[in-house]
């Protein structure tokens, strides 16, 4: 059986939000023409993930990883066996990997603002620091895939190792000043009201997110 899951298409671009394990969202984005495919933050049940980029005629080509913690990664290595290796890359940030020692076949180091290319798309890569040392946003189309920098009304916990509110708090500030109102915040957990919201709602509604 399918997970239940939501749609969103932007353009052309498919975004396909999964829940499982942990109230987790992991997402499966593509391209429907090319038939490309990209995963973010596969934490949970591969066979799921493969079925439902299985329905979604998506062929699965890169794992983008916002950071280390099991429960956004313990599927990546599972999903490798099953897709075509040549073209597989695993991406997340330099200094995430130097920080948990992760490792995986076909890991791919990211660094600031790098631009991954995705089909006819490209994802930015925005380095959040505060919930681990290397943390990342993937930003593509408008939207912005958050891990566990920012939730809906809520952020990421800062007490767990190379944790820190001062520096979460920037990361915070730097995504509302970079980003307009309209982007569409797609968060690593389900933990708000919403399965996701813009950026100008969560200024609104979000305490993280009201600074001195």
């Amino acid at each position: 059986m399918l997970d239940k899951a939501t749609n969103n298409h932007s353009s052309s671009l498919i975004i396909h939000q999964i829940k499982l394990g942990m109230d987790n969202f992991i997402y499966i984005l593509g391209n429907k023409k090319s038939g490309d495919g990209a995963v973010i933050d596969p934490g949970w049940n591969a066979s799921s993930i493969l079925a439902n980029a299985g329905m979604l005629g998506l062929r699965i080509t890169k794992l983008l990883l916002t950071h280390h913690h099991y429960d956004h990664t313990n599927a990546a290595r599972a999903l490798i066996q099953h897709l075509y290796k040549p073209d597989v890359q695993v991406c997340m940030f330099h200094e995430e990997i130097e920080f948990s020692r992760f490792e995986c076949p076909h890991l791919v180091p990211l660094y600031p603002d790098e631009i991954i290319s995705f089909g006819p798309y490209n994802f930015e890569v925005i380095h959040t620091p505060g919930h681990t040392p290397g943390g990342v946003c993937f930003f593509i189309e408008g939207n912005l895939f958050t891990g566990d920098t920012l939730f809906i009304n809520d952020c990421g916990r800062t007490d767990l190792p190379g944790g820190s509110e001062v520096i979460l708090q920037k990361s915070l500030k730097q995504l509302v000043e970079r980003f307009p109102d309209e982007t569409i915040i797609y968060p690593g957990h389900d933990y708000g009201p919403t399965k996701k919201a813009t950026l100008g709602e969560q200024k609104k509604t979000n305490p993280c997110l009201k600074f001195d």
